[in-house]
């Protein structure tokens, strides 16, 4: 009886681990090279945005909540790397995955965040789902013509290719 009850559970973990490995199959990242899926939706504080209104900078776009402990940790360097970038064609926007918008908008303001953020009604949702998004946080970075140059850039390398696309736009 319990070798049985052990088959059982090995099959039905089985069916569940490649049903979730089929998923993600489903759900690719949008390659280097490919013009971003436009994003259209409202920020933090309620405003209509689009995420092609900022064609003509250089866009670093990050999906992130306030429920995760790594897209909080990078806030400092994000905030770092906003100051840095100030007064070039570069623009951070972040994609919020938190359940709450006014709370999340409140906690940003809170926190000084200088970059608007759309809001995406929960984690596996609407334009992480359209972006490839399965882990949190995800960095994308665009160049002036809205095609995705760098997918899921780590923070240490955010800086040096955001140079790398102002230098090739002369700036």
């Amino acid at each position: 009886m319990r070798t049985k009850s052990l088959a059982a559970v090995v099959v039905v973990v089985g069916v569940l681990v490649g049903g979730y490995f089929r998923f993600l199959h489903k759900w690719p990242t949008p390659p280097a090279g490919a013009t971003a899926p436009e994003i259209s939706a409202v920020d933090l504080d309620g405003r209509p945005m689009t995420l092609s209104e900022f064609r003509g900078r250089v866009v670093v776009l990050t999906f992130w909540g306030y429920w995760c402990h790594t897209c909080r940790a990078e806030i400092p360097f994000k905030k770092e790397l906003a100051a840095k970038f100030a007064g070039q064609p570069v623009v951070m926007l972040g994609v919020n995955s938190d359940g709450d918008r006014e709370e999340a908008g409140r906690r940003a303001k809170g926190d000084g965040l200088p970059w608007r953020s759309f809001w995406n009604d929960g984690r596996f949702a609407g334009f992480a789902t359209e972006w490839g998004v399965r882990s949190w946080p995800a960095t994308f970075i665009l160049d002036r013509r809205g095609v995705i140059r760098h997918a899921k850039v780590g923070p240490a390398e955010i800086a040096a290719k955001v140079a790398e696309l102002l230098a090739e736009s002369g700036g």
